[in-house]
């Protein structure tokens, strides 16, 4: 999105503390500001040459929350990164800047084995699968590195 906006862009606007406390409040999960505590244990991913500061961070639970994220995004015309599991090599899942939409509180995993299907939440890593996946005698599409999430 070449017309994405970083928060120093809009944070002097006129109402702008008020339009995030209002972010942060309809969330269920977290919204984490620099200085907040958690913030830069939320903005590290595994590759510790990647030391970016996004403006704000949300931490979505559900599907709600990454919707309101989304549409807090593009209703300010913000640069997004997403962090799924928290891997990210080339560190995409973090930006300066901008708004964090961050997945790894969302890290459920339900197995029908009736139904012979694996339902997997965005935040959720292999190391935590994996194990569940083996009790169904399904083995794991990979297993070599258990930190990745599943969306990584």
């Amino acid at each position: 999105m070449s017309d994405a906006r970083l928060l120093r862009d809009v944070e002097g606007q006129a109402g702008w503390d008020a339009t995030v406390r209002q972010f942060g409040a309809a969330l269920r999960g977290s919204l984490l500001s620099p200085g907040a505590p958690g913030y830069d244990a939320a903005r590290r991913v595994w590759n510790g040459m990647i030391d970016r500061n996004p403006g704000l961070i949300a931490q979505c639970v559900d599907a709600a929350d990454v919707q309101r994220a989304v549409d807090f995004a593009r209703t300010h015309r913000l640069l997004v990164a997403v962090r799924g599991g928290g891997h990210h090599a080339a560190g995409t899942a973090v930006c300066d800047g901008g708004l964090m939409i961050d997945l790894s509180p969302m890290h459920g995993i339900t197995v029908d084995a009736t139904g012979r299907t694996a339902s997997v939440e965005a935040g959720a890593r292999w190391a935590a699968s994996t194990p569940r996946l083996r009790r169904t005698a399904w083995p794991p599409p990979r297993e070599r590195c258990p930190t990745p999430g599943w969306p990584d």
